[in-house]
C-alpha cells in the first residue's frame, strides 16, 4: 500500500511539474530506492531530472554513472574535455610571452612597494632574484655597507660605554680632590694630583677643578715674587749688618 501511494505521488508530481522542483539529493535518494528493486528505468529518469537541476552534482553524476553506460561515457567525455581545456589554458597562460609580461608587471609592482618601504625584505628578495641585473648588485653593496656600519657602531658603542665609565670615574675623583683642596689648599700632594688630573683626556671639562691650575700658576708666580723680594730683603739686611760690623772694626783699629 505504501508503494502504491508513493507511485501515485510521483505520477501526480510528474503531471503537475512539482517533481522538477525537488532537491537533486532527494531525487537521487528516491532513485536509489528504485535501483535497489532493479527498476533502473525510473531511477535513471529521476537521475536525469536531478541532473537538469544541478549538472555538476557529484552524487547525481556518480549514481547515473553506475546505472547506465550512456551517462558513464558522457561524463568521461566531459571530464576529458575539461582536462584538455584546463591543460590548454595553462599552456596559454604560462607561455614565455605571458611569463615575460607577468614578470614585468610584478617588477613594476615590487618597485612601487620598494618606494613605499625601501627595507621590505620580501620585496628586495624578489627584485634581487627576478631583476638581478638591475637590483642585485645594489642590494649586495648596500648589505655590505650595512655590515660595515653595524660593526663600526658596535665598536663605537663599546667604546662609548667604556668612556662613560672612565668619565664617571674621573668625575668622582675630581669632586674628591676639589673638596680636599678646599680643606688643604696648599698641600703639595693634592695640588700635584689636581694638575695631573686636569691634563687627563677624560677629565671633566666643565668641572670647577679645571680652573684650579690657572689659580695655582698665578699663586706660584706671586709666591716666586714674594720669595724674590724676601731674598732681596734678607740680602740687604745682611749687607747692612756686614757694613756695620766692618765700620765698627775700622773704628776700633783707628782708635
Amino acid at each position: 500500500m505504501a508503494i502504491d501511494c508513493f507511485e501515485q505521488f510521483l505520477k501526480g508530481a510528474s503531471l503537475t511539474g512539482e517533481i522538477y522542483s525537488l532537491d537533486p539529493s532527494c531525487l537521487i535518494m528516491i532513485g536509489k530506492s528504485y535501483a535497489s528493486i532493479r527498476d533502473f528505468k525510473t531511477a535513471i529518469k529521476l537521475g536525469e531530472i536531478g541532473l537538469e537541476n544541478d549538472h555538476f552534482n557529484r552524487e547525481v553524476r556518480g549514481s547515473l554513472r553506475e546505472w547506465t553506460d550512456k551517462y558513464k561515457r558522457l561524463f568521461d567525455m566531459e571530464e576529458r574535455a575539461v582536462s584538455t581545456i584546463e591543460w590548454l589554458w595553462k599552456c596559454r597562460v604560462w607561455s614565455s610571452s605571458f611569463r615575460r609580461k607577468y614578470q614585468f608587471h610584478m617588477m613594476k609592482e615590487w618597485e612601487e612597494q620598494l618606494k613605499e618601504n625601501y627595507f621590505d625584505m620580501e620585496v628586495r628578495h624578489n627584485l634581487a632574484y627576478f631583476a638581478k641585473n638591475k637590483w642585485r648588485a645594489l642590494f649586495v653593496y648596500e648589505e655590505e655597507c650595512a655590515i660595515v656600519i653595524q660593526r663600526a657602531v658596535r665598536c663605537l658603542q663599546m667604546r662609548w660605554r667604556w668612556s662613560f665609565a672612565q668619565r664617571s670615574k674621573y668625575l668622582h675623583l675630581a669632586s674628591d680632590l676639589y673638596h680636599q683642596c678646599k680643606r688643604n689648599p696648599y698641600l703639595p700632594k693634592i695640588r700635584q694630583e689636581i694638575l695631573t688630573l686636569s691634563k687627563h683626556k677624560y677629565a671633566p671639562k666643565s668641572h670647577i677643578i679645571m680652573s684650579l691650575p690657572l689659580i695655582f700658576e698665578e699663586q706660584e708666580r706671586k709666591a716666586r715674587v714674594i720669595q724674590g723680594l724676601g731674598r732681596a730683603y734678607v740680602s740687604r739686611t745682611k749687607f747692612k749688618d756686614l757694613l756695620k760690623n766692618h765700620r765698627r772694626k775700622m773704628f776700633h783699629l783707628r782708635f
